[in-house]
């Protein structure tokens, strides 16, 4: 059995630029490639494969893998295509789900945006007082930090934070890896 035997579906070779470069050439149309024996032709991406169906429409392939193999006789064209009006890729669903005080999300954009966030001072301050408390195992530097916290407690109340704000971070530097997480509340409260 020769290949040409296997060639049974008739095609028209139509350039990119829409010239028709050869009509009733003998091919092969499978579900993935089409085979053509003709190594006269010049097959180039972009160009369209044309296949008349028995009810009068035309099927256009787009050729997206033209490859040409040399074998004497055995010398042929294998061609990737893709349907022409099929999407170039899987339409895809995302969906994202953003939650939190300062949610957003910004797709190939700037955010210049600034959000404030209210926090409870009272529950940020007994946070921190616990945290000192079950984290810092020498008492009078625990004591010591413990009453700072309760300063800047009042300071916050009287307008007088930033000054017991600065004499707490003096004292806990030290300790920076424990109250590194309360900082950015602590300086909202500036």
């Amino acid at each position: 059995m020769s290949i040409a035997s296997l060639l049974r579906d008739r095609v028209t070779l139509v350039k990119k630029d829409g010239t028709v470069a050869a009509k009733d050439i003998a091919a092969s149309v499978q579900s993935k490639k089409i085979f053509i024996n003709d190594t006269t032709l010049a097959i180039e991406v972009g160009d369209h494969i044309l296949r008349s169906l028995p009810s009068g429409l035309d099927e256009d392939y787009i050729v997206t893998d033209p490859h040409f193999t040399a074998g004497g006789s055995l010398s042929h064209w294998e061609i990737g295509y893709r349907r022409s009006g099929a999407p170039l890729a899987s339409q895809q669903t995302i969906i994202n789900n953003i939650t939190g005080n300062n949610a957003r999300v910004n797709i190939q954009s700037t955010d210049n945006s600034f959000n404030q966030v209210g926090a409870n001072s009272e529950a940020i301050f007994d946070q921190l007082i616990d945290t000192l408390r079950s984290q810092i195992g020498q008492a009078e530097v625990r004591s010591e930090l413990v009453e700072l916290v309760e300063e800047m407690r009042r300071g916050s109340n009287v307008g007088s934070f930033k000054d017991a704000y600065q004499r707490f971070i003096s004292a806990a530097a030290a300790h920076i890896t424990i109250i590194g997480p309360f900082l950015p509340a602590l300086t909202k409260l500036l």
